[in-house]
């Protein structure tokens, strides 16, 4: 099953200076609905913010759209498909036990969406794990931060070059791109 990497950072950067260092964080152009329309599985990285649970990838932080947000216009959008999600805590603060308490609301909420991941970015912690079973061996990220490269070659460059080779290798289980 092929999926979006960091699904959400199509949205706008939260600060002026996020937006000069998106080029390394962002890791799709096409919105949700678009991503919908091909794909099945999606990354979510997320952080809380003023009461919310917004999206983040490393320093850019997107406060545009919740994942309440997101998760409604999934279900709202995925007719009879079956959806993953995979779930990041991006930047923890503390926050891993309201980590685990949004896993296991969001489980129980939308039960139509197979989640996955649970874990904390920072050390890859497994906090919380869903009742789908998918374990963390199953999914393979081609993607540039990935990559002993990581810090020189952008998400958007990465695909540019390695897409075509890495969609050959696809495996039995989930495989997540950026730009796909």
């Amino acid at each position: 099953m092929i999926g979006t990497h960091n699904s959400m950072t199509y949205l706008k950067p939260r600060t002026w200076w996020m937006r000069l260092v998106n080029r390394w964080a962002k890791c799709q152009d096409k919105t949700l609905e678009e991503q919908l329309k091909s794909y099945k599985c999606f990354d979510f990285r997320v952080f809380y913010y003023r009461g919310s649970w917004c999206f983040a990838h490393g320093f850019c932080e997107y406060t545009s759209t919740t994942i309440y947000q997101a998760l409604n216009k999934i279900e709202e959008l995925k007719g009879n498909h079956t959806i993953y999600v995979r779930l990041i805590l991006e930047k923890s603060n503390d926050m891993s036990s309201a980590f685990v308490n949004l896993c296991k609301k969001l489980e129980t909420q939308y039960s139509n969406i197979n989640f996955f991941g649970g874990n904390r970015k920072s050390d890859w912690k497994k906090l919380y794990t869903f009742s789908t079973g998918i374990s963390d061996n199953k999914v393979h990220q081609y993607v540039s931060s990935m990559q002993p490269c990581s810090k020189l070659i952008t998400p958007r460059e990465y695909a540019k070059k390695h897409n075509e080779e890495n969609l050959k290798k696809l495996s039995k289980d989930i495989d997540l791109f950026d730009f796909i």
